[in-house]
């Protein structure tokens, strides 16, 4: 919940702050419409929060949670919010980016939409942690047991340093 804020800044080096800091992107609303049309943040409302974290697919699928998963679930329901609000946020902006660069584009319309969407996906593929194969670094996709627990937590870090590393 605490690494939100780097999440928001890491946006900034893919989006134009003017987008980021509008007013507008306080709107309630957009967490709603990014898990409408973006699988991405489908992907990540379903618990795929960290990586070495997420929930097994069959648990999604029929509620078959264990009662220790469903405890680990309500412990990190705060960065469940955080994220939510967030990447609300973003889902805003790309609103605002979308409308201002593809004036064509009917505002509340499904190709507005779609193309809010698509712009989403692509700050989040650069910018956000979300527990999938290629989001991890090498290290982390080792089966090594020790290399597991030593790179838990550590998808936020990571994020920043290739973010970091593209930009230079």
């Amino acid at each position: 919940a605490l690494q939100q804020p780097t999440s928001y800044a890491r946006a900034l080096a893919v989006m134009d702050a003017r987008y980021l800091f509008d007013p507008r992107v306080m709107r309630r609303g957009g967490w709603k419409k990014a898990l409408r049309y973006a699988p991405i943040a489908r992907w990540k409302d379903w618990g795929n929060f960290e990586i070495n974290q997420g929930r097994q697919f069959q648990n999604i699928l029929f509620n078959t949670d264990s009662a220790m998963e469903r405890a680990r679930n309500a412990s990190m329901k705060l960065a469940g919010t955080m994220d939510s609000v967030t990447w609300g946020r973003i889902w805003n902006a790309c609103e605002l980016e979308v409308a201002d660069t593809r004036p064509r584009l009917t505002r509340g319309s499904e190709a507005f939409y779609e193309a809010v969407a698509q712009r989403f996906t692509d700050v989040v593929d650069q910018t956000q942690v979300v527990d999938n194969v290629l989001g991890r670094s090498q290290f982390m996709r080792s089966s090594d047991n020790l290399a597991k627990m030593a790179s838990s937590y550590m998808g936020e870090p990571t994020q920043s340093y290739n973010l970091l590393y593209r930009s230079y």
